[in-house]
């Protein structure tokens, strides 16, 4: 999900929406960091 999340992202920055592009990037580290750390404990 992560990963679709940073291409939402992209195509929102071709399109000039940053603020969903901070939003969108904020979600995709938000689930990386879960999975980092769901694996890790």
């Amino acid at each position: 999900m992560s990963e679709y999340d940073v291409e939402t992202a992209r195509h929102m920055l071709a399109t000039g929406r940053y603020l969903y592009v901070v939003f969108m990037c904020h979600l995709a580290l938000e689930k990386m960091l879960k999975a980092h750390v769901t694996a890790v404990t």
